[in-house]
């Protein structure tokens, strides 16, 4: 087989592949070489896509010879004399090979690339698994993308794909969704106008319920907007609305009136929002699960949060509400230390853990009672020596 070192391709893998001929196996000439072609582009469908070179062999060369390579495979088929009918060809087989080929053409198409002597077939993911066949058989045959090689699918492999699939499919719909609900918002925002939310979780009635609200701004980087409820004119209009929890939101023709009592929201380590400043402290060490759950879930927080140097984060901040400060407690409760406030405390039942103890006892000879107030000192030590130490190194490191 001769080659031209011209052009290389690089190397076979996940998404690449090389075939020196669409027609004569490089290896076994009785082999049916279509079926070996496409095997390899139904494993690329069923996992993450790729590219599938015809006219080159394994080293990434172009592969040029009398039985090998584009114009070898030409020079076999009397009515195909160009690269392009020779790539409609290739497509056109898809339907010897493919289950469901209408729905495969949509995934797979070859066609010609800048070199004459090569064919490039470009392969699509597929969003449910593809089924092929050999020649003069009915078995329903899948393969997968393993690295450089397509693999046979059993059972469980099959199972496992639809499973991802499925998963993959239903955070796409969510996340078209929430795109769509945020432009919508946007567009209300920018226009002035009023928004009907259907469908809002709340967590404070544990039901679902509509609301007209105003939309203000986005806040909490986008992940929630800060809006005026007429409906709630009564006790607090000004209301935080997660986008997470709304299932579908609607403009309305009817402008925002209460611009006039609007105000900026003051957001909390737990993402909880008021108009007011928070007026609950809370003093809490955390272990790194907790403090990677409550960053994840709430990244604002981490402006709250100092490193204590041995693996403990302490959480000292003042907060809205009490109630999602309980509900993360109760989740971490081994691995947590909570200072303040009282009743946190008493509602976890932790009382015990950071009671303060204060012992008496008589100095005999002057009557005077002793407190002792060691774990007040210990908890105050705890606070403040991370913030105390981070001090002291600056002004050593300015010193020197």
């Amino acid at each position: 087989m001769e080659t031209t070192s011209k052009i290389n391709y690089g190397h076979e893998g996940q998404n690449l592949e090389f075939k020196t001929s669409f027609y004569i196996s490089a290896g076994n000439h009785d082999m049916d070489q279509q079926f070996v072609v496409f095997k390899a582009a139904c494993a690329m469908m069923n996992a993450e896509g790729g590219d599938i070179y015809i006219g080159v062999n394994d080293s990434g060369n172009v592969a040029i010879g009398p039985h090998y390579g584009v114009r070898g495979d030409i020079e076999k088929m009397s009515k195909i004399c160009t690269n392009d009918a020779y790539a409609r060809y290739i497509n056109q087989r898809i339907n010897t090979y493919f289950f469901d080929a209408k729905y495969v053409h949509g995934l797979m198409f070859a066609e010609e690339t800048d070199s004459k002597d090569v064919v490039r077939i470009r392969v699509k993911k597929a969003d449910k698994v593809v089924y092929m066949h050999e020649l003069n058989s009915t078995a329903r045959l899948a393969f997968r993308r393993e690295g450089a090689s397509s693999q046979s699918m059993n059972k469980a492999m099959i199972a496992q794909r639809e499973n991802e699939l499925s998963e993959e499919k239903a955070k796409s719909s969510a996340s078209r969704k929430g795109e769509i609900i945020r432009l919508r918002i946007q567009e209300a925002i920018e226009r002035k106008q009023k928004i009907a939310i259907y469908g809002y979780s709340s967590s404070n009635s544990d039901s679902k319920t509509d609301r007209i609200v105003e939309p203000i701004c986005f806040i909490c980087d986008g992940r929630s907007i800060w809006a005026y409820e007429e409906a709630k004119e009564d006790s607090d209009p000004l209301r935080q609305f997660r986008l997470g929890r709304i299932e579908n939101v609607e403009v309305l023709d009817e402008p925002s009136s209460h611009e006039g009592y609007y105000k900026p929201a003051c957001v909390d380590a737990f993402e909880w929002s008021r108009c007011t400043k928070p007026s609950i402290h809370i003093t809490i060490m955390i272990g790194p699960s907790a403090k990677n759950r409550l960053v994840e879930e709430c990244p604002s927080s981490v402006n709250f949060l100092s490193d204590n140097g041995d693996g403990q984060w302490l959480l000292d901040a003042d907060v809205h509400n009490i109630a999602p400060v309980k509900r993360f407690c109760q989740e971490f409760k081994d691995s947590i230390t909570v200072y303040a406030p009282e009743e946190l405390k008493k509602a976890l039942g932790l009382v015990e853990q950071v009671e303060i103890k204060e012992e008496s006892k008589i100095n005999e000879n002057t009557g005077f009672e002793v407190k002792c107030i060691r774990e007040r000192i210990k908890m105050a030590f705890t606070i403040l020596m991370p913030r105390l130490s981070k001090k002291l190194n600056l002004r050593l490191a300015a010193a020197v």
